[in-house]
């Protein structure tokens, strides 16, 4: 046998261990189960339904927030409330209370360190995105699908 014979073999020898590998899989933290997947996916189905979704009120904010150019502080003011399906309503405020500090200051956080066009922005969007991001991450759920803010207002102080 020649020795490029013998490579040949011996690389197909080994081809199933390396397409399956010799461990045990590990589960990835970010990785979903499929009733999670199935949820994401009648819930975005239904988003354009507004009887299946419910506001559930977060709080009362006001909050300094610090220009980075001009280190001149302005104050931002808003209700916050959640928009999640109503069938999860009951879910998410057990969670709300368990969690209520760790989501206010979380909320907080997002906006002292926003960008000032992010807060002058008519839609919100980013903010709206990192707040509900920033709730079920806190909340270890994915419950809340967006966020309201009313009474939206930026201020010098």
């Amino acid at each position: 046998m020649t020795a490029t014979f013998r490579l040949a073999c011996f690389a197909l020898l080994l081809s199933p261990v390396a397409f399956l590998g010799c461990a045990q899989r590990s589960t990835h933290p970010a990785a979903m189960n499929a009733v999670e997947l199935l949820d994401i996916l009648e819930d975005d189905l239904k988003k354009h339904d507004p009887t299946s979704y419910v506001e559930n009120q977060i709080g009362k904010f006001k909050i300094t927030h610090v220009v980075r150019d001009t280190q001149r502080p302005i104050s931002v003011t808003f209700d916050l409330y959640a928009v999640l399906p109503d069938k999860k309503l009951e879910d998410f405020k057990a969670s709300q209370t368990d969690y209520e500090q760790r989501i206010r200051d979380s909320v907080i956080a997002i906006i002292q360190f926003a960008e000032t066009e992010q807060l002058l922005d008519p839609s919100l969007a980013s903010l709206k995105e990192e707040v509900t991001s920033s709730i079920n991450r806190v909340t270890k759920k994915r419950l809340v699908k967006d966020v309201v803010f009313s009474e939206f207002a930026v201020e010098s102080t």
